[in-house]
């Protein structure tokens, strides 16, 4: 608190998170399982049948053998920069096998309740081939965009929208394309992209980050953006931000949320110092708390997150599953 040096809460969930989940995962096989099933010669892309069953036995839990699942993300790999395939399918694949190999990996009460999947897609410019890579997460950073309305807070949807949003790449994030070395130019050349993230998989417990603070280098200082986001307490509904409904236009399941608990950064400028106050919503009363270093005290969140001072300072925002 005050100008003693501290953690950032952000930093310090991801910390708290990471040694629960190392503590309680089981451990991981050195070699392939004998029951593990492992693939039968090469995937047919081409076979849409073939992919969709394969896809539906991956997200079903079934096993497959650690080397047939890293000979999958490289087959679906491959065929993303390929020209002229409906590449919807590959995507479905690869962001399941790449679940299913995470979660051999880490298989945790922590992955199963915290760990969601974002898949980017990114796509070049000069030939349009399409590279994807999928990165699990426990803490979901969001901007913090600039209202669109006077006198009217960015919700909270909207920031979540503009991270799914399609980006152009700048000059310094430009993208390596097979189309260069095929061309017989410098193979190492970066080239013009739009990138795009999609949640592939979303967790039951959804930890978002407001990020609120950035790095201003002409000053060398970290600043602090005070922009007020309006925040639901029910139905944050992602489910159009999800690679299913991007897919298919229209999913079966629902990805509805409800808010449990708020962090919010209070009295500073920067997140190593200042002050945390909580928000946290009891199960048993079904009420809503407070929590200010050992002062406790129930409170009206219906109104409280209305405060502009919530609204401004607001850091962290937990939500759980209900759909």
């Amino acid at each position: 608190d005050g100008y003693q040096q501290q953690t950032d809460a952000g930093e310090f969930l991801i910390w708290l998170l990471d040694t629960v989940h190392e503590t309680l995962k089981a451990p991981c096989p050195k070699h392939d399982a004998t029951d593990d099933r492992k693939l039968e010669g090469t995937v047919n892309f081409a076979d849409r049948t073939t992919v969709n069953q394969l896809c539906l036995s991956l997200q079903n839990g079934h096993r497959f053998s650690e080397s047939s699942l890293n000979a999958l993300v490289n087959a679906c790999s491959a065929e993303l920069s390929s020209l002229g395939r409906e590449y919807y399918p590959v995507l479905q694949l690869l962001s399941a096998s790449e679940r299913a190999l995470y979660s051999k990996r880490n298989d945790s009460a922590v992955t199963s309740l915290f760990t969601g999947q974002l898949l980017e897609a990114r796509a070049c410019l000069n030939c349009g081939r399409l590279s994807a890579s999928a990165e699990a997460f426990v803490l979901l950073p969001i901007p913090v965009i600039s209202p669109t309305q006077a006198h009217q807070p960015p919700q909270l949807m909207d920031c979540i929208r503009t991270f799914g949003s399609v980006e152009r790449l700048g000059s310094e994030e430009n993208m390596w394309c097979l189309c260069n070395s095929l061309s017989g130019s410098d193979r190492n050349a970066r080239v013009s992209g739009d990138r795009r993230a999609l949640f592939s998989v979303l967790p039951d417990c959804l930890n978002i980050q407001l990020q609120r603070f950035s790095y201003n280098s002409d000053y060398g200082v970290v600043e602090k953006n005070h922009t007020p986001v309006d925040f639901p307490l029910e139905n944050l509904d992602l489910t159009s931000l999800t690679l299913d409904t991007f897919v298919q236009s229209a999913s079966s399941q629902q990805c509805r949320y409800s808010l449990y608990g708020v962090c919010v950064h209070l009295g500073s400028q920067n997140a190593s110092c200042g002050h945390y106050v909580a928000y946290c919503l009891c199960d048993q009363d079904g009420k809503w708390y407070r929590f200010d270093d050992e002062y406790v005290r129930e409170a009206d969140m219906v109104k409280e997150k209305l405060w502009a001072t919530i609204r401004e300072n607001t850091y962290l925002l937990f939500y759980r599953k209900t759909s």
